[in-house]
């Protein structure tokens, strides 16, 4: 939408430079577009953390399950009802969970498992391969409130852009386009590139404007 008049201004700053209100309005409409690129760079910088908790969730709820049953068998075993439901947790009943609730279950069964390391030594439990859980618990507890955080950003990069938006379109249509004009008979060649790119965004199709502002205003 600004990289043809971006462009053009760049290639013929010695055609507009000594008119001061064209420089400070080129000045100004540069300085908008390069808030709106960094925008949207860090918008782009914010996403992926949904995917990395859902893999994270996945990997804690397949391990955290498999020592629940090792401490579901030996709960059996000793006819310790309260620690069998501790253990009774399939993968699925954790991903079925929210996501803190996921986290406090696959807790009790860690807690459940490393305070009777002895006792599971039988089941093929060991303190390693319950501080591996624990690890991929920790992992994902860490990744739990990103998305949100992340989109909290992202809605006030899009807010932020808006206000580049109309910055950007406010100077070139108040200040540049009215002073293009002024350098037609210095600089020939930069007046015509300036309207050509112009053009090509949609500055002089008034009509066209006015029906998407239409259009924009019968959806609110």
């Amino acid at each position: 939408m600004y990289l043809a008049a971006h462009a053009v201004l760049d290639r013929h700053t010695a055609a507009w430079q000594g008119l001061k209100a064209f420089a400070d309005g080129a000045a100004e409409f540069k300085r908008q577009v390069a808030t709106v690129n960094d925008l949207a760079r860090a918008q782009g910088a914010a996403g992926g953390s949904a995917e990395q908790k859902r893999v994270a969730r996945q990997a804690l709820a397949e391990a955290a399950s498999k020592l629940g049953k090792a401490v579901l068998a030996y709960a059996r075993k000793i006819g310790d009802t309260s620690l069998a439901r501790q253990g009774d947790q399939s993968s699925s009943d954790l991903l079925t969970r929210r996501d803190t609730d996921c986290a406090r279950v696959a807790a009790q069964i860690i807690e459940a498992a490393r305070t009777r390391l002895p006792a599971l030594a039988d089941y093929g439990v060991n303190e390693a391969r319950v501080n591996a859980v624990a690890e991929k618990l920790t992992a994902y507890e860490a990744l739990i409130p990103k998305p949100r955080s992340e989109k909290a950003v992202s809605r006030n990069a899009t807010k932020a852009m808006d206000a580049a938006f109309a910055a950007a379109d406010k100077v070139l249509g108040d200040v540049l386009d009215n002073l293009t004009p002024s350098l037609e008979d210095t600089a020939p060649d930069f007046v015509r590139e300036y309207e050509t790119a112009r053009r090509l965004a949609g500055a002089d199709r008034p009509a066209e404007k006015e029906a998407a502002n239409t259009s924009e205003a019968a959806k609110t």
